[in-house]
């Protein structure tokens, strides 16, 4: 475990709790665990499509772990990021970036449903009804199932007020989604040169003179998120395991690596709109940073997302 800095602004009403500054203790299991289902291009599009095509759909994200460490306690890249060439960190840097949006959304927003706009798109579970084609990357939902959208940027190096302005801009565009505005419209900024790792999230004021309509399908959302990880676990050997009071199906998915584990807890991959009760009982479970540092966390050896789905090595740990 290390840390990351989070830096959270401009949010308002129920949220505006969560301004300010704090840290983070994360794994590189977190990082893949948070990466596993935001879709486009991501490990899990390795289970859905196959080896078929790996080189596009997979780009750089299965390296992700590889490309940080703990330095003193705090979260940085690690020699084998710093070794690459520019051209070479883009792709990585910007999967960084997502997975630690993600990661911080569900921690610090509690928005546990966090994927790619294009991957609900893609899904038809999104259709963009009207407005210009320029939105946020990600959208989700959160513990009370409201509506949130990030625009998200990476940088390896110095960013400049151009970036920053160009993702508030992106993420201040006026949604309706499904007639009613998202509770945040967040731009989020990751900072991989900063020691540690910094993350800041940014809800600018809404720009009402650029106006975007989605129409979301609620009732297949659920499914939709969890559809490509049901998938793999419906088609391969399962064993249960029970962690925290939680049964999960897992299936060792050497594609990962020797020894990984991908699995989801056994109600949702049985009904995915049980996803919310499983969110709600992990809130409590790891909420304040002392519930997090028990030392089966500290040790590394798996992560469970909030959204019920969990990765590690060596599983199952049924004694947890």
């Amino acid at each position: 475990m290390a840390n990351i800095k989070v830096d959270l602004q401009g949010f308002q009403n129920s949220f505006a709790r969560f301004n300010g500054s704090t840290y983070e203790n994360v794994s590189r299991f977190d990082i893949f665990c948070s990466v596993l289902s935001i879709g486009a291009a991501g490990p899990i599009d390795l289970i859905y499509y196959g080896w078929r095509g790996l080189p596009m759909r997979l780009c750089d994200s299965f390296k992700i772990p590889g490309f940080v460490e703990a330095k003193s306690g705090s979260l940085c890249t690690s020699k084998a990021f710093d070794d690459l060439i520019q051209s070479e960190k883009a792709t990585s840097t910007y999967w960084l970036g997502m997975a630690l949006t993600k990661l911080v959304a569900g921690r610090r927003l509690r928005v546990p449903w966090l994927c790619h706009v294009e991957r609900l798109i893609d899904q038809g579970v999104l259709v963009p009804v009207s407005g210009t084609y320029k939105r946020g990357d990600l959208a989700g939902k959160d513990i009370n199932e409201s509506w949130h959208v990030f625009e998200s940027k990476g940088r390896s190096h110095n960013i400049n007020k151009d970036t920053i302005n160009y993702a508030k801009s992106q993420a201040s565009r006026y949604i309706l989604i499904n007639g009613v505005p998202p509770s945040t419209a967040s731009a989020s900024i990751t900072r991989l040169f900063t020691k540690p790792i910094s993350v800041e999230l940014i809800d600018p004021t809404i720009n009402d003179e650029e106006m975007n309509y989605w129409e979301v399908n609620e009732k297949e959302f659920f499914s939709a998120y969890y559809e490509p990880l049901i998938r793999h676990l419906s088609e391969r050997k399962r064993i249960s395991t029970r962690i925290f009071g939680i049964e999960f199906d897992v299936t060792e998915t050497k594609e990962f690596g020797k020894g990984i584990w991908v699995g989801l807890a056994k109600i949702i991959l049985e009904k995915p709109d049980n996803a919310p009760s499983i969110a709600s009982h992990l809130y409590e479970i790891f909420d304040g940073h002392a519930s997090r540092d028990t030392d089966i966390i500290q040790n590394e050896k798996f992560s469970i997302g909030y959204d019920g789905v969990i990765l590690g090595k060596g599983l199952p740990l049924s004694q947890y």
